[in-house]
């Protein structure tokens, strides 16, 4: 693991109360709704990026398949430790070892933590994953550029954040072969979020 990498761990790991506390009870209905539409009943889905785990509970809730994957062993064991009782793996969002056949990938605010030069090479990797007509769930900041933020959840904690325009963020899912079924923007937490639902049409 790189030094990049390593800093966001050990920060999440830091963060890891408080980051619960602020987020774990927080459920983002609509988006949900939206993908429950269109993604395969019953099928399995990954969590990538999971964090403590709250969206993973949601899709068994569902009678889902669900694996949740994040980078940081504190954030799934905090998970586990308040209830949390589908799988949950330590795993790197740049190699998940699951390698194919998979009907839904749902990326809740954990795209914003990698590079963008890197960003053309996780989207080919959700499409390989996904079964035909398997649907990516994708959310990201909107703005400009990226940045190192030194302070998190009032801890020092630094963390890296990348930010998009809805053109851009749009061709990197279609340069990667998705097809976006819904796109909004959602305005009603700090900052601004561009969400995506897309699906995989080929095989």
């Amino acid at each position: 693991m790189n030094e990049f990498k390593r800093t966001l761990q050990s920060s999440y790991a830091t963060i890891v109360d408080r980051f619960y506390e602020a987020n774990h009870h927080k459920f983002l209905e609509t988006h949900f709704e939206q993908f429950f539409k269109v993604v395969k009943p019953n099928g399995i889905i990954l969590d990538v990026g999971c964090g403590t785990g709250r969206d993973t509970a949601v899709f068994k809730k569902h009678n889902f398949q669900t694996v949740g994957l994040d980078l940081t062993y504190e954030m799934l064991q905090k998970g586990k430790l308040n209830g949390v009782d589908t799988p949950l793996v330590q795993a790197d969002i740049e190699a998940l070892p699951i390698k194919h056949g998979v009907d839904g990938i749902w990326a809740s605010a954990s795209l914003l933590h990698i590079p963008k030069q890197k960003i053309p090479t996780v989207l080919d990797g959700f499409y390989s994953l996904l079964n035909y007509e398997g649907i990516l769930y994708a959310t990201v900041k909107q703005g400009l550029g990226d940045e190192w933020k030194e302070i998190s959840y009032k801890k020092k904690a630094k963390r890296f954040f990348n930010y998009w325009q809805t053109n851009h963020w749009n061709d990197a899912l279609e340069n990667a072969g998705f097809k976006i079924l819904e796109e909004w923007t959602d305005t009603t937490r700090t900052d601004n979020w561009l969400v995506r639902i897309c699906k995989k049409e080929s095989v």
